[in-house]
């Protein structure tokens, strides 16, 4: 059975699951180390909300909803600055729901999507942000190179 079908029926069947992610798409708000818990969408797709989509071969995708157009969606990575391919409202798989950090489980499912959501989305800010976690994370890899 392919990972497509496993992921979807097991979100059928008991409605969540719970998956690792990997990259660096969404970070801050999603890092490679957390668990995150997707459940099976239940209201109609809203902006700001994280989604997962099947995307080709095996391959899923945790993004936010930037657009939405109808049964047009458009999704981004926190982390990038350009916008995914446009998908149908029938490719989303799921919706997270949480994440497992450090142990502790923090709630992501908004009713309304929090202000710091709103401005990390906002170009401007977004473009900001991105460059300034990529500078530290430069500065970081430099002064390791100096410590060893």
């Amino acid at each position: 059975m392919s990972e497509h079908l496993s992921i979807s029926k097991a979100l059928e069947a008991g409605g969540i699951i719970s998956i690792n992610p990997k990259g660096m798409s969404m970070f801050p708000f999603v890092k490679d180390t957390d668990t995150v818990i997707i459940k099976r969408p239940t209201e109609k797709i809203k902006k700001y909300d994280c989604i997962l989509f099947y995307e080709r071969e095996n391959v899923y995708v945790l993004h936010r909803v930037v657009k939405l157009k109808g049964d047009v969606v458009i999704t981004a990575g926190d982390n990038n600055l350009h916008d995914d391919a446009p998908i149908n409202v029938k490719d989303v798989v799921g919706v997270l729901d949480g994440v497992y950090r450090n142990g502790k489980y923090i709630n992501m499912y908004y009713v309304k999507a929090p202000l710091s959501v709103r401005l990390s989305c906002f170009y401007p800010f977004k473009v900001i942000r991105i460059y300034f976690y990529r500078f530290l994370s430069r500065i970081k890899v430099f002064f390791k190179r100096k410590t060893v």
